[in-house]
């Protein structure tokens, strides 16, 4: 199952950086579960913290050109979507990225990376964990 999310970027732009693509399964929102709760627990006994980084390359980053109008459509009020059964990403749309980051706060996750050779840096929308555990147990939001 594979996750499509929109990108945000910095000043300097997103390059061919449109959407990251996730690919869900139990085993990863499991890790995801458990870097939420090492979030709550640094929280409980750190005051003041924001949020924990890890360096994680999981999704792939990809230009809008290698999705369909019809999911960029379905992705209207949720910045997310996910990909149609038989969805297959096209290894050669694959963004070579750097400085991969999976961001955690109080139950979301967020991803980053700088596209390589340039001075921008792309970020995914948070998403909570919620959202993808029930993804991942077929209370699905269904692409297009």
């Amino acid at each position: 199952m594979k996750l499509i999310m929109r990108t945000f970027g910095d000043e300097h732009g997103i390059g061919d950086c449109d959407f990251a693509v996730l690919d869900l399964s139990h085993e990863f929102v499991s890790l995801l579960e458990k870097r939420c709760a090492a979030f709550d627990s640094a929280k409980a006994a750190t005051a003041g913290l924001a949020s924990l980084s890890f360096y994680d390359a999981a999704p792939a980053f990809i230009p809008a050109s290698a999705v369909s109008d019809e999911l960029i459509d379905a992705m209207e009020s949720d910045s997310y979507v996910l990909a149609p059964e038989g969805w297959v990403l096209d290894e050669e749309d694959v963004q070579r990225t750097g400085a991969d980051e999976m961001e955690v706060s109080d139950g979301t996750i967020m991803w980053s990376a700088e596209p390589r050779h340039t001075d921008m840096r792309v970020e995914t929308i948070p998403i909570h964990i919620t959202v993808l555990r029930e993804m991942v147990s077929g209370a699905v939001k269904e692409g297009v």
